[in-house]
């Protein structure tokens, strides 16, 4: 059973108490405040792992005391989803409070999509895009989450060798708010679809996958995992093939400056 997964969680042989002081709002504001920097994956750093456990011991005490909460349930979900990048086993927790908000409220979207995530990370890719389907069907139509959720599944094309379905959702994604080149894994994935990939597509498709990957690098050239996605990508490709990309993109902008008029001239 979910609850007795959850409400019987012990931590050094004690339930985890949350700090004094600290409220259920407040440590979902904590969980919310890091996601941009752990989703980016750009700072795997001991800091950042400390505070990953912390937040997910006290995600706990929050869900024994909140069990009904659909919000305080996603929160936790989502944390043990980031302390599963140092123990996997973590991701078991994590789907048990998912599946927990799902039980609370089917109808919002929030919980569906850390299911996805779940099974993203788990490398079960036809889940992840049920799930991924499944909250993009409930998310506003109008919002940002839909964006993102296109995005999730274009890393999944990615993973299925189905490039040019990759990049229309990447581009779908950026229409509707939200911008690809904030998930490294969209610049990994198409990164290693293509060196898998290249000599079945087209000049101008690869051209666009390999100024994609470029572009999501030059956001987080920090990040280790899509540096050497890089790497490995423009060696299978060949110097020709990135420079010819990379020339591309590089007249586009410069046709696009000169049709633009000089700042201050009438």
């Amino acid at each position: 059973m979910i609850v007795s997964a959850i409400t019987l969680i012990l931590i050094g042989g004690l339930v985890v108490r949350a700090r004094s002081g600290s409220s259920g709002d407040e440590l979902i504001s904590e969980i919310e405040a890091l996601s941009g920097e752990v989703e980016l994956q750009a700072a795997q750093s001991d800091a950042l792992e400390e505070q990953v456990r912390l937040l997910a011991d006290e995600s706990v005490a929050f869900a024994v005391d909140r069990p009904d909460d659909y919000d305080t349930n996603v929160a936790a979900s989502k944390i043990h989803r980031y302390l599963a990048a140092y123990e996997i086993e973590a991701a078991e927790l994590a789907e048990a409070y998912a599946e927990a908000a799902v039980s609370i409220d089917r109808d919002r979207p929030e919980a569906y999509e850390e299911l996805g995530e779940i099974e993203l990370l788990l490398g079960d890719d036809f889940s992840a895009a049920e799930w991924f389907t499944r909250a993009y069907e409930r998310a506003d139509q109008e919002g940002e989450m839909r964006g993102r959720l296109s995005s999730r599944v274009g890393v999944l094309d990615s993973r299925a060798l189905s490039v040019e379905s990759a990049l229309m959702l990447f581009e779908q994604a950026g229409g509707m708010g939200y911008d690809p080149r904030e998930d490294v894994r969209t610049g990994i994935a198409l990164a290693e679809a293509l060196v898998s990939s290249y000599t079945a597509l087209e000049d101008d498709l690869l051209d666009q996958a390999i100024i994609f990957v470029d572009f999501v690098w030059a956001e987080n050239p920090a990040n280790e995992p899509l540096s050497l996605a890089r790497q490995n990508l423009y060696d299978a490709v060949g110097k020709d093939n990135v420079v010819r990309a990379l020339e591309g993109v590089i007249g586009h902008l410069s046709a696009e400056d000169e049709e633009t008029e000089p700042y201050g001239e009438n």
